[in-house]
């Protein structure tokens, strides 16, 4: 991680945790995780009983086929807006135990704005973001088009579970939820407090993301979506522990929901058949040619330092002159 900011990664040279110390720091790991879910379940629970309560003032019954119907329509409409106040609550709720952790840590001197991670990335970290965002979207589009031809059961469920969470929300809506809200909140759960805590724990940067990963994708309920948000919560991990900067992860989720937002979209727009053509030929170029454009994309990020760390490391090195003090 960055030197630049404080956090609960062990510095080399200190004292691994002990036991307790660990079971601590794994404890702090499952408080935000079932922050994260009490959040989404309490949300759900409040708009459905919004939508009963309604259905039975407006339908006048709470049976039937009209009550269940409107019942319904309502959660379907307002399911983002719910999604959008457990999201902005979830954060609110992590900024304010922040001040209970830093009184328990005894670190006075430990600010928010290291402790989240909230720094500006470098230019190229964002930039590059911006770009796996995209690769790493067409990337799992292409692992869901393959999934659908080898294991067409397991694509249904898939399909049918996402069918489930589809929302007649506004646009302007739908893209507060995917494009602020939900990169914001995952990324503070599933990359900066449980990578964080899990460093802390003592287990490693490597071992920390891989663990994240896996609850992210757990998170996610389906095993077709596991494995793709397992894969993502990889990416997203090693971008957030490489540059120490939150805002690199936020703002490759954020262009990753963006392209979904935008092919569901025009997937159901009416356009002329020349503009159709072109959308399919972009998205068919750019889904075949992802494994080797996220490849690319990522060596730049996590490789080029390591590059010239190497170029300037052999450029201070002194060539040996082969004299010993034999030679006098």
């Amino acid at each position: 991680m960055n030197g630049e900011r404080k956090t609960e990664m062990p510095e080399s040279g200190k004292k691994a945790p002990g036991s307790a110390g660990r079971a601590v720091y794994f404890l702090i790991a499952a408080f935000y995780v079932l922050l994260y879910y009490f959040v989404q379940i309490l949300s759900s629970f409040v708009l459905l009983t919004i939508a009963v309560n309604r259905a039975a003032k407006v339908v006048g019954q709470t049976s039937g086929d009209e009550y269940q119907d409107f019942v319904n329509s309502f959660t379907e409409r307002y399911s983002d807006t719910a999604s959008i106040i457990a999201g902005v609550l979830c954060i609110a709720l992590c900024v304010l135990v922040f001040p209970l952790y830093r009184r328990l840590s005894g670190d006075g001197s430990l600010s928010a704005k290291s402790f989240f991670a909230l720094r500006l990335p470098k230019a190229r970290h964002a930039l590059l973001a911006l770009a796996i965002g995209a690769a790493a979207y067409h990337f799992v589009a292409l692992y869901l088009n393959l999934c659908g031809k080898l294991f067409p059961s397991a694509f249904e469920s898939y399909d049918n579970a996402s069918q489930s969470i589809t929302s007649e929300s506004l646009v302007a809506v739908n893209l507060i939820l995917l494009v602020i809200v939900t990169p914001l909140c995952e990324e503070l759960i599933f990359r900066n407090r449980l990578i964080d805590s899990f460093s802390g724990a003592g287990i490693g940067p490597v071992f920390s993301v891989l663990l994240s990963s896996l609850i992210f994708g757990v998170a996610h309920g389906n095993p077709v979506w596991i494995i793709y948000a397992f894969t993502i919560g990889c990416i997203f991990g090693f971008m957030y522990t490489s540059s120490g900067s939150l805002m690199t992860g936020v703002i490759a989720h954020a262009v990753f929901n963006l392209f979904g937002f935008a092919y569901g979209k025009l997937s159901t727009a009416e356009m002329t058949e020349g503009a159709r053509s072109a959308v399919n030929v972009f998205y068919t170029v750019f889904l075949y040619f992802s494994p080797v454009l996220l490849a690319g994309l990522l060596f730049l990020f996590f490789g080029t330092p390591f590059i010239r760390r190497g170029k300037k490391e052999k450029k201070n090195c002194k060539p040996h002159t082969g004299s010993t003090d034999t030679d006098n």
